[in-house]
């Protein structure tokens, strides 16, 4: 069971950690490079998600915002939940 929260925590960190670069890439990197491609493979379809619930406010976009939120909340959450069950 702790392998499992173990993976749980590095996989939620992971995805926080791509959202933040994503979000640092949409405004400093270059939109064709490898890297970026690969870290908006990953993030998009979870800032998607997002976005469909979430409106603009103004042309500010707080969807990786609330994403970070829901996924660290979430993710503790269910590291608790499951501890609880050893």
């Amino acid at each position: 069971m702790a392998l499992l929260t173990t993976f749980i925590y590095w996989f939620f960190k992971l995805l926080v950690w791509a959202i933040i670069i994503r979000v640092l890439l949409s405004w400093f990197g270059n939109p064709r490079n490898a890297f970026t491609l690969l870290i908006a493979r990953i993030a998009d379809p979870v800032l998607a998600f997002f976005r469909r619930f979430i409106p603009l406010i103004g042309m500010i976009d707080i969807s990786p915002i609330v994403a970070i939120l829901v996924i660290d909340y979430g993710s503790q959450f269910l590291r608790q939940f499951l501890f609880s069950l050893l």
